[in-house]
């Protein structure tokens, strides 16, 4: 018997552009079958996916109300961030650099910042993950949308942020 003949039951997922629509229980996991949106098969572990999920929106809203001391614990000890600014500017930083850059915000008395996240893919692989999504905030003193690729790693018992790729979005011209 094939894994699409055991189809078990129909997930619907709402951020994520990939479905697990069939459902195999091995020892370890729950691996199900999903679809990319470029329409490609592809096996996942729908608890991974999931878990992922979860802790994205967690390192999220870290960021968003300056949590400075969870942040140490989210973003690796090796993390490195390639941002990409609207005027074809890469800045690189390092851990300690960008987690800076919401001290000086939270150290100003400045608000939190926007918490609009769209995901639009989480890949996990073992211990490691590639989530693609888009961000809306101020953190460099003006609001703009963010494109980002951000690589995790699972380490020392959680997730951890290794890298953030982020491209700043060019604000629209009038034509």
């Amino acid at each position: 018997m094939n894994a699409e003949t055991r189809l078990v039951k129909l997930a619907r997922c709402e951020t994520i552009h990939f479905c697990a629509i069939a459902s195999l229980k091995t020892p370890s996991k729950t691996l199900g079958w999903g679809y990319t949106s470029k329409g490609h098969k592809v096996m996942v572990d729908k608890k991974s996916v999931a878990e992922i999920e979860q802790f994205v929106h967690y390192f999220v809203q870290l960021g968003v109300y300056y949590k400075l001391d969870q942040l140490e614990d989210v973003y690796h000890k090796d993390m490195q961030v390639f941002l990409l600014d609207d005027s074809d500017q890469l800045t690189i930083t390092d851990k300690k650099g960008f987690i800076g850059l919401f001290k000086k915000k939270r150290d100003a008395g400045e608000p939190p910042l926007n918490d609009w996240l769209k995901i639009h893919h989480i890949e996990p692989k073992n211990d490691s993950a590639l989530v693609i999504m888009s961000r809306e905030n101020s953190l460099s003193g003006r609001n703009m949308r963010l494109k980002l690729g951000i690589d995790l790693v699972y380490e020392e018992g959680r997730w951890q942020v290794i890298r953030e790729v982020i491209f700043i979005e060019p604000e629209p011209t009038n034509t």
